[in-house]
């Protein structure tokens, strides 16, 4: 498939109701109407990316009309041109929102089942998805302390009902794990999501199910 500009669409995980359109599993990978990260089948791929726990994600387009979505209310307005800030920006916007945010009890425990004690965990920097306060009500926040969302992974611009765009972020359940370079600069979040099966919130054990870059 030849490669052309895109509009910016949000990654959808792969589930149930929307198997990965290559490898038909309903977990792991990851997809939008044009373009699908399978963490199975590497055989057509176009590109294969490393992820930062080491497990190999292969980039296959997708044929138009193959996959389709229906129009949300929230409407994501093209932002292919927008380049990656750099490292210094993405850290301090990253470290901003964290201090905004809290770590629920039950991600807490969650992460001490995984062998970590309070003190790594403060240290760390883990932090949870907020669920009592609306994700543009923070991005607005940052913006007002002088931070601008453009070009930093996981912010995105939504259209209004009432008109014009605001900066948003997913609010899907979970808590926010700091990626970090060499130099202790955080690159990039990793979300581990919340299981809802069975209309319980549990979280995610590894290696269950991964988690994903909140990109």
């Amino acid at each position: 498939m030849p490669v052309a500009r895109r509009d910016y669409e949000r990654f959808i995980k792969a589930s149930r109701h929307h198997p990965c359109p290559v490898c038909g599993k309903p977990d792991w990978c990851g997809f939008n109407s044009y373009i699908c990260s399978c963490m199975r089948i590497s055989e057509g791929a176009f590109k294969h990316v490393i992820l930062s726990n080491g497990q190999v994600a292969h980039l296959h387009w997708l044929e138009p009309g193959r996959v389709t979505f229906e129009r949300n209310r929230e409407e994501i307005i093209p932002v292919a041109s927008a380049k990656l800030a750099p490292i210094e920006v993405r850290d301090r916007v990253y470290r901003s929102f964290l201090r905004l945010l809290y770590l629920y009890p039950r991600h807490q425990e969650d992460l001490h089942r995984r062998g970590l004690d309070d003190k790594e965990i403060k240290r760390n920097g883990y932090k949870s998805v907020p669920e009592n306060e609306p994700p543009w009500v923070i991005c607005r926040r940052l913006i007002n302390n002088g931070h601008n969302l453009e070009g930093i992974p996981g912010f995105y611009l939504a259209k209004s009902q009432h008109g014009g765009y605001y900066w948003t972020f997913d609010p899907s359940p979970g808590y926010f794990i700091p990626i970090r370079d060499r130099q202790g600069r955080i690159q990039a979040l990793q979300r581990r999501m919340d299981d809802t099966s069975n209309g319980q919130i549990q979280a995610f054990q590894w290696p269950r199910k991964q988690g994903r870059l909140f990109l």
